[in-house]
């Protein structure tokens, strides 16, 4: 029985630093949010809002930011590769390969990003046909 008591007490302690946690990320969040406002063409603060984002599993917001990111610097390989992850959570298999070919476009020399983003087409591949099969039924 203390067991059990012991138990629930911790989950409650977990459950309660995870809101708190949360909480901290959301008024960092608001924060960021707010520089982003006042600079539109930031790339650092976008870049960062992004990550919290991403921390969060806040994926469409994070691939908002990121998109932001690639509008202003269209050959930023981070923003692509963070972009073509956040898509892929979203199950946004197009978004993905499309924003892993353009990765894999602008760091054609980078042989070891090079198998990472055709790891990932493959990926986008063997997805596909999948999610089409399911959407039928």
């Amino acid at each position: 029985m203390a067991t059990i008591e012991l138990r629930h007490a911790h989950s409650l302690e977990t459950e309660e630093a995870r809101r708190r946690s949360r909480a901290l990320v959301d008024q960092f969040a608001d924060k960021l949010k707010a520089a982003v406002l006042g600079e539109p063409q930031n790339i650092d603060n976008r870049w960062q809002l992004a990550q919290t984002y991403m921390k969060v599993s806040a994926y469409p917001q994070a691939v908002s930011e990121l998109q932001a990111i690639v509008r202003i610097s269209p050959d930023n390989l981070r923003a692509l590769q963070l972009l073509g992850q956040a898509a892929a959570r979203m199950d946004n298999w197009e978004l993905a390969a499309n924003t892993w070919q353009k990765a894999f476009q602008v760091s054609p020399d980078d042989t070891g990003k090079q198998g990472l983003f055709e790891a990932r087409l493959k990926l986008y591949q063997d997805k596909k046909p999948f999610h089409a099969a399911n959407s039928q039924e």
